[in-house]
């Protein structure tokens, strides 16, 4: 998978290359280095996998938007106080 169809794909999602590695749970400076330079770090075939069922399936993921918990690792928001409490 060629980085451009990498950066392209994650875009579709609405994914930065941070908020993928969160998800899949590899550092963001290894998602970074596929995108790079695919001779020196070529992306696995179990990322590709992902990557791809993702892209053709959004709907059946619950892609969180931010770099807050994440649904899809078994993570819950923090719950915070109401205000002027």
């Amino acid at each position: 998978m060629p980085p451009a169809e990498v950066r392209a794909a994650l875009a579709r999602l609405g994914l930065s290359q941070s908020e993928w590695a969160r998800l899949i749970g590899v550092n963001p400076r290894t998602v970074r280095n596929w995108c790079a330079d695919p001779q020196r770090t070529p992306v696995p075939r179990w990322a590709r996998f992902v990557l791809r069922l993702m892209d053709r399936h959004p709907d059946d993921w619950n892609v969180p938007r931010t770099l807050g918990a994440s649904p899809l690792l078994g993570e819950t928001e923090p719950t915070h106080p109401p205000a002027g409490a």
